[in-house]
């Protein structure tokens, strides 16, 4: 199925003014005597929320929005189309949302759950919801309440609620692996770091840090790592020249070809001009 969502901002001068009348219009309905007590109930339950409505867009500077949901159902066949509508009618339904089919409407319907931003005028007005902005946050079909994977590392804790945040960043999920940090001095950016490394090397991750202060010097020692001091008068050099089976990306071949290109990139860099 496809769903779509559509926000309409409206104007809160507007708005306010519209549900003073309408506030002191209903008052007035329920002040009647010839009224039965089940239009007594559902006039009380319109005027309290006006009411609600008009104080959050007055005190908490709230918003009223226009919400309208479309949902466009597929199958292969009417019986599995019909079982399917059935099926997300009744979550709708139990989670308290109300739903209508776009009988002779289909054609719009379908047309607003495609990406052409159409909101057609022939069903807007049905499908139309008020919604204040704190309530079109939990519209948003991305926000995630918390960040949990299995075999990911304690990276802190959510502000919101305060759940763990535990992250693998090398899941096939995310785009890459890359993370920056930010932060004041004394903040622990270092800190931070350093235990970053130290967790990558419980889980067996290989690691490289480009250390020019030598401020992990020490973390190196204790993980029994490999350190390598490069400068002129080191012992540690590298072999521009060497050739390695792992230089090769995907989809590349011809190991000498390949190094002669780089090679010539990297003196390129050094000498400015070279033929």
């Amino acid at each position: 199925m496809n769903i779509s969502i559509f926000y309409e901002k409206q104007d809160s001068y507007k708005v306010i003014r519209e549900l003073t009348y309408h506030i002191g219009d209903v008052a007035a309905e329920i002040d009647e005597k010839n009224k039965n007590r089940q239009d007594i109930d559902i006039a009380t339950f319109t005027y309290n929320d006006a009411k609600y409505i008009r104080k959050e867009i007055q005190i908490n500077n709230e918003e009223l929005y226009f919400l309208y949901i479309y949902i466009t159902v597929y199958a292969n066949n009417l019986k599995e189309l019909n079982y399917t509508l059935n099926r997300i009618q009744g979550i709708l339904q139990s989670r308290g949302i109300q739903s209508r089919i776009a009988y002779y409407r289909q054609e719009d319907g379908f047309l607003s759950t495609l990406p052409f931003m159409i909101n057609s005028d022939k069903i807007n007005h049905i499908a139309r919801r008020n919604i204040l902005s704190n309530g079109i946050i939990a519209t948003y079909p991305f926000i995630s309440s918390n960040i949990f994977d299995q075999n990911g590392i304690y990276f802190g804790d959510n502000r919101e609620n305060n759940s763990l945040i535990v992250i693998d960043k090398y899941k096939e999920e995310y785009k890459n692996s890359n993370i920056c940090i930010f932060g004041t001095s004394g903040s622990g950016k270092s800190y931070f770091s350093k235990l970053q490394i130290v967790r990558n090397r419980i889980l067996g991750i290989d690691q490289y840090v480009i250390d020019p202060e030598r401020e992990y010097d020490f973390i190196c020692s204790q993980l029994d790592g490999v350190l390598l001091k490069i400068g002129p008068n080191s012992d540690t050099y590298l072999n521009v020249l060497e050739i390695r089976e792992s230089s090769l990306e995907d989809g590349e071949s011809g190991y000498l070809a390949n190094k002669i290109q780089k090679l010539f990139g990297f003196f390129e860099l050094i000498f400015r001009k070279f033929n």
